[in-house]
């Protein structure tokens, strides 16, 4: 809690401060139910969280490499100026030492919050996050929804580089190009049953769509149904680019074609 008001003054000059750029920033990774007044977590009235916003916050600390190194190590060694002997801090996380993948992420105790854990781990089939808040067993409990984790199957919905249909781009009253179309992100599902699930995929386009037009560019979106319930929507983009050449660009390319193949007949 010391080490953590320090960093919060050496950044921002004054905790108080600090605590409000951690709610902005909270906020920007979509933790909205979140607020910070102080730097170190300890009791405040106004100081709050959910457990879905702290595994937001703990999914954007795993990215971080220096720090998910911390969170994932069982205990740490260290010189220190005042004894003769190294010094070593054993994190106070249980399932580092005995839950297969295991790799973080923190506990937490006060009188008003309880004992709190949130534990991550990884496997092959994929990476978990479990958040438990004023537990009576935080380290079991967190077990239990690890392991529900990874007994659920996943499923791919969409991908990103998957072609998923094409549009007309009208550059001008005559003319008009095809584009094949993209998703704008990867989906994926988790399920607990056994046996197949209904997709079903509803794309609308911006009609007409009049170019030029990027590759990349939004031009629709489409949503995802799940055995007849909504799941989420993803942005329908551009695979290339459709963009009327002027007289000058023909020209210049009707001289480039001659040149390479005088070159070539030269050669």
């Amino acid at each position: 809690n010391d080490t953590a008001v320090v960093l919060a003054e050496h950044i921002a000059g004054d905790e108080s401060f600090f605590a409000q750029l951690m709610t902005y920033k909270a906020f920007t990774l979509g933790a909205v139910h979140t607020r910070f007044q102080n730097a170190s977590g300890l009791p405040d009235p106004e100081h709050y969280s959910t457990a879905y916003d702290l595994a937001i916050l703990s999914r954007y600390l795993l990215d971080n490499p220096i720090l998910a190194d911390i969170v994932s190590s069982p205990q740490v060694s260290f010189d220190h100026p005042g004894y003769l002997e190294n010094q070593t801090i054993h994190n106070t996380n249980p399932l580092l030492s005995y839950y297969s993948g295991a790799d973080g992420v923190k506990t937490g105790t006060t009188n008003a919050a309880g004992n709190c854990l949130i534990a991550s781990a990884t496997r092959d089939n994929g990476s978990f996050i479990a958040v438990v808040l004023h537990s009576g067993n935080r380290a079991g409990d967190c077990q239990k929804l690890l392991d529900y984790g990874f007994s659920l199957q996943s499923y791919e919905l969409i991908r990103s580089n998957e072609t998923i249909g094409a549009a007309q781009i009208h550059l001008d009253e005559e003319n008009q190009v095809e584009v094949s179309l993209l998703p704008g992100k990867s989906l994926c599902i988790l399920e607990d049953k056994t046996g197949d699930i209904t997709v079903e995929r509803r794309m609308r386009l911006d009609e007409p769509i009049i170019g030029p037009v990027n590759a990349g560019e939004i031009v629709g979106e489409m949503e995802i149904w799940v055995d007849q319930h909504y799941f989420d929507s993803v942005d329908v983009r551009t695979e290339q680019a459709a963009i009327k050449e002027n007289w000058l660009d023909r020209g210049i390319t009707w001289v480039m074609e001659r040149i390479y193949r005088w070159i070539v007949h030269v050669w």
